[in-house]
């Protein structure tokens, strides 16, 4: 017994001398080996958080992420720009050989459509933040645009209704991407993060388009006969011009912009 004094004699000393900080590290760095399996997914979790961390930042209780999916956007951009203008040239090679291209290019009309409102579901946390009422209007016009349109496609390729009706549901249709296409621009606009002159060609497709809401009444009144249609229908040609030509441009322009890494597009989603 008189030969463990000593020893007890020397820890008090150190414990004296020494910090309590580093005794107690001492003994934390030394855990039983039941606690040892606790420590090291602890760890684990720790270096995911800091990596999250680094690619995100918080700006007024939102997490806004940095490493955006630009090139996935990128593509999806030049295709409804390249898919509009195959239906372009369709409808022309319609007019002057007729046959399977009046057919392929009502395909293309949907198809386009679809990947609008595709395109306006994924950027809508862009716009969100700006103002989270008019952002999911403008996604409802998208998307019930989208669905308007392919409709009317759908109504000519099975001769539900004639060319004339179908071609009025287009028109309405990409209308209301066409207002889609406005409140993105007004966004990006704002936060003066887009080039202005893209965003200036947006807001002049986007204006082109809504024109085509004037053909709303005449799908309402079920209008099948060019002749019997009221004056208002007649915008279409004006419609037609942002819809057939702009919007392309603008999509494949915003699409090239991304690709090239020379503008970028933040995500947000709430924390």
């Amino acid at each position: 017994m008189n030969l463990l004094k000593p020893r007890k004699a020397r820890v008090q000393l150190l414990r004296i001398i020494l910090p309590r900080t580093l005794l107690n590290k001492g003994e934390a760095d030394t855990p039983p080996k039941v606690r040892l399996a606790g420590i090291i997914p602890c760890k684990m979790r720790c270096t995911v958080i800091r990596s999250v961390t680094l690619s995100m930042s918080r700006r007024g209780g939102v997490l806004i992420s940095n490493n955006a999916p630009s090139r996935t956007l990128g593509w999806l951009a030049i295709a409804i720009g390249g898919v509009i203008l195959i239906g372009d040239i369709s409808l022309i090679l319609f007019f002057t050989i007729g046959s399977f291209f009046g057919t392929f290019n009502d395909l293309c009309v949907a198809f386009a459509a679809i990947l609008s409102a595709l395109l306006a579901w994924i950027l809508y946390p862009v716009y969100r933040a700006l103002s989270p009422r008019l952002s999911q209007f403008l996604l409802t016009a998208a998307l019930v645009g989208a669905l308007v349109a392919s409709i009317g496609s759908a109504f000519v390729i099975f001769d539900i209704t004639g060319y004339f009706l179908a071609g009025l549901m287009n028109f309405f249709g990409y209308a209301l991407v066409g207002l889609w296409l406005l409140g993105l621009n007004y966004s990006a606009q704002r936060r003066n993060r887009w080039p202005r002159r893209l965003v200036q060609f947006g807001l002049v497709s986007g204006a082109n388009m809504a024109v085509g809401l004037l053909t709303g009444p005449g799908i309402v009144g079920r209008v099948d006969d060019p002749a019997l249609a009221p004056w208002f229908v007649y915008v279409s040609p004006v419609a037609s011009f942002g819809w057939l030509l702009l919007y392309p441009i603008w999509s494949i322009w915003l699409g090239r912009l991304l690709l090239s890494n020379r503008l970028s597009v933040q995500l947000a989603t709430e924390a």
